[in-house]
């Protein structure tokens, strides 16, 4: 569900005038309030541009752009003002990374022409996106080769284990897929050979490993996120586990208690348990693994396999 452009405001002749204006030119969308704007994307729907009042009933305008911006932080925010003062386009800025603010009442003219640079700037931090996500996942399959140099291979599971964390991204917003896909590749980095061993012919721990692969990817521009979630994949649920820090719960980064379940998954359907087995095994451990990651894991496995029935 998508749409060129969403506007949100309250006052509802206003909101029915504009679409009647732009509707057949531009595929439109309209939001009563902010709230109801949030459900739209809470439920999928994305949007290029997002036009929205600044002063409505509930939450204000900034406010919404500001939250929409956590679902689309690609799209083109819109401010539509009539008490345009300092604090409130401070706000703007700083707080919803507005394209633009914009007068009311305005002309046609005026608002289409926002709606065409919303259009333009949408597109260009799009091709700006794939090119560095291109640009990072290049550098990842370096590593992987340098990975495969020294024999270490994902299983024979991976593909299928793969689709099942893209599922888990997607629903859970706790990373984006190609981050998801990076930290699959790249979830063996830690076992690379350190300088140390050969120095010292000594084995060095996990926890050291760790911080290791930490390390090179926090080098890496936008793996950090990455190489935070596969520096906690080994942290139980309730505290207990790799690193060794007083973080518990919900206090464990989002990412690294979904990989958490992901790699547990891996490693029970590699010892040769089904999926449905596995998810049953995890369900009886929520000292481990975070209920909602494995229910999310259990969706995805629901999904995965009704659409590889046969027709």
């Amino acid at each position: 569900m998508n749409a060129d452009v969403l506007i949100i405001d309250d006052d509802i002749p206003v909101l029915h005038g504009l679409r009647r204006t732009f509707r057949e030119d531009y595929n439109i969308e309209t939001a009563e309030n902010g709230a109801q704007a949030l459900e739209f994307v809470a439920n999928g729907w994305t949007f290029k541009v997002i036009i929205c009042d600044q002063r409505m009933q509930g939450i204000d305008g900034v406010t919404t752009l500001s939250r929409l911006k956590k679902y689309l932080p690609l799209a083109s925010g819109i401010l539509l003002t009539g008490h345009a003062d300092i604090s409130t386009l401070r706000r703007a800025i700083n707080e919803a990374g507005v394209l633009m603010v914009i007068e009311k009442p305005c002309r046609r003219q005026i608002l289409e022409e926002a709606i065409i640079d919303g259009l333009k700037h949408h597109e260009v931090s799009v091709q700006q996106t794939r090119s560095s996500e291109k640009l990072v996942l290049g550098v990842i399959k370096m590593i992987e080769r340098i990975l495969v140099t020294f024999d270490f291979k994902p299983g024979e599971n991976r593909p299928r284990v793969l689709a099942l964390a893209n599922s888990i991204a997607t629903q859970t917003k706790c990373a984006k897929p190609w981050e998801m896909q990076a930290a699959l590749m790249m979830s063996d980095l830690n076992q690379l050979p350190l300088e140390a061993d050969r120095l010292y012919n000594r084995d060095v721990d996990r926890h050291e490993r760790l911080a290791f692969a930490n390390d090179i990817l926090a080098e890496i521009p936008r793996l950090s996120h990455v190489g935070e979630g596969l520096y906690y994949k080994d942290k139980n649920f309730d505290g207990t586990g790799i690193p060794n820090n007083l973080l518990a719960e919900d206090g464990i980064p989002a990412f690294g208690r979904a990989l958490h379940v992901i790699f547990a998954f891996e490693r029970l359907i590699d010892q040769g348990l089904g999926i449905s087995e596995a998810i049953l095994d995890m369900r009886k451990h929520p000292e481990l693994f975070d209920p909602s990651f494995t229910d999310a894991l259990a969706n995805a496995a629901k999904e995965l396999i009704e659409t590889s029935r046969p027709k």
